[in-house]
């Protein structure tokens, strides 16, 4: 059964005092695309999230936020590095020399200078590491489960259109078979029209109209779409959940096959099915972007 590329997750998990919450929204993309949004103490664990968002989900643009809380007031420690503050105020001192009546830094710039200003957390690494692996492990899991229900929606919206195109060319299929002795005469009298009072070998008169029924002849393409959908309908039963890309190859035989149906019919009322036909399959294809 196919999963989604859309869902989401909400979850927490505390443990000695401390609790991470995460978030995670999962769209459609080509590729697997992270984004994190995290508390400058959680930076160092970017890796970890990547690597456990990959193991979880494979396809798909990620966005992953994450909240840290300690019961302490020490979460973080701040540090004034003084002797690097003090290389600052010396070039500060020696650009104002060089240009004049240039304004100072205020004290925000220097607050906000990772250089000068430095947040070590005083907590245990070891435990916001088992934290933040606890709670985005439940996000990914919830993510995931929601992406199959988004699935199997797909999946049966998927089965109905490729049921409805297969009613759409076993109609195509009838009329055409139906209507194909009234085609053969058809072609007579224009070639008749053509060559006027000219005589013809009736034999050779057989081979050109048979050379143009053949031109005309859809069979091969309803033989090949038919062979396409039914193979389209089993990646909806498979077990592999990556088959999004698969599904998107296949969509573009069958609309290979379905061109060749309109550009070949002389019919109105064919003409008329096909696009009902390439519809569907324009709604198929855009169901599919969102298949993993």
């Amino acid at each position: 059964m196919p999963y989604s590329m859309t869902g989401f997750g909400n979850a927490e998990y505390s443990n000695d005092g401390i609790t991470i919450r995460v978030s995670i929204k999962s769209l459609n993309s080509r590729f697997l695309d992270i984004h994190l949004k995290l508390p400058r103490i959680l930076y160092e664990f970017e890796s970890i999230i990547n690597t456990l968002v990959k193991e979880y989900l494979e396809r798909g643009r990620v966005s992953i936020s994450m909240e840290i809380e300690s019961e302490t007031d020490l979460l973080d420690e701040i540090n004034l590095d003084i002797p690097r503050l003090k290389q600052y105020m010396g070039l500060i001192d020696e650009i104002s020399s060089e240009i004049q009546n240039i304004n100072k830094p205020n004290i925000e710039y220097f607050l906000n200078n990772q250089e000068i200003v430095k947040k070590e957390t005083k907590l245990n690494k070891e435990q916001i590491e088992i934290c933040l692996k606890k709670s985005l492990i439940l996000g990914l899991q919830e993510t995931q489960k929601l992406r199959k229900i988004e699935g199997q929606k797909l999946s049966d919206d998927l089965a109905l259109r490729i049921d409805i195109s297969h009613q759409i060319v076993e109609e195509i299929k009838s009329i055409t078979d139906s209507t194909w002795n009234t085609q053969i005469e058809k072609y007579k009298k224009r070639i008749s029209n053509l060559i006027n009072d000219v005589k013809i070998d009736e034999q050779r008169l057989a081979q050109e109209i048979a050379i143009i029924a053949e031109k005309r002849d859809i069979t091969e393409e309803i033989i090949r779409f038919k062979a396409h959908s039914e193979l389209f309908k089993d990646f909806l039963i498979e077990s592999n959940n990556q088959i999004g890309k698969k599904m998107n190859f296949l969509l573009q035989e069958i609309g290979r096959e379905v061109n060749t149906i309109g550009s070949k019919t002389d019919i109105t009322k064919v003409s008329h099915l096909v696009v009902n036909l390439k519809n569907e399959i324009e709604k198929i294809r855009e169901q599919v972007q969102n298949i993993l």
